[in-house]
């Protein structure tokens, strides 16, 4: 063989070589930026308790407990007694009437009051809804969803067996 085969011989299997590290450390860099975005992506929060000034309203509340701030899109909320609850949210059918509430909730775990809605009289009055937001990125949207029994404190036994649905986020 001749010098010059062997230089281009040489040559095709470092730029091969060449061709497969870069695309490598290109993978690598892609998994590495998906993965720092879901480490510091806003993770919203929310739920609500009883006014402190008039029991016989619910305040819901939203929190971010993510690194950088989240923007809610809408929001859903229902009250109603334990007994009469649906067997799926009633945010998931087609026509649900999602409330508009264009906001930045920055990070930190602040609870940050939304609005207010009547308790229904009854036995076991339950509330439960569904934020959607997006984060700094904003190239998919999340959901948080939650059901509270409302009025008892901590005991939420009576919403332990509902539907996954209630408490699904992403």
């Amino acid at each position: 063989m001749n010098f010059e085969v062997i230089s281009a011989i040489i040559t095709a299997i470092g730029t091969g070589f060449i061709a497969w590290f870069t695309g490598t450390i290109w993978l690598a860099n892609r998994e590495q930026l998906r993965h720092q975005r879901q480490i510091e992506r806003a993770y919203i929060s929310g739920g609500g308790a009883p006014n402190a000034n008039d029991p016989s309203q619910f305040v819901l509340t939203v929190q971010n407990y993510g690194k950088t701030p989240g923007h809610i899109l809408q929001y859903a909320l229902e009250l109603c007694l334990r007994r009469d609850l649906p067997p799926a949210p009633k945010y998931l059918e087609t026509n649900y009437p999602w409330v508009t509430w264009q906001s930045v909730i920055a990070p930190g775990g602040h609870t940050i009051p939304v609005t207010t809605r009547d308790i229904p009289q009854g036995p076991n009055p339950v509330a439960y809804g569904r934020f959607r937001y997006t984060d700094v990125w904003e190239t998919e949207e999340h959901i948080f969803s939650f059901i509270l029994p409302v009025g008892v404190g901590d005991d939420h036994s009576v919403v332990a067996t509902v539907s996954k649905e209630y408490t699904r986020s992403t």
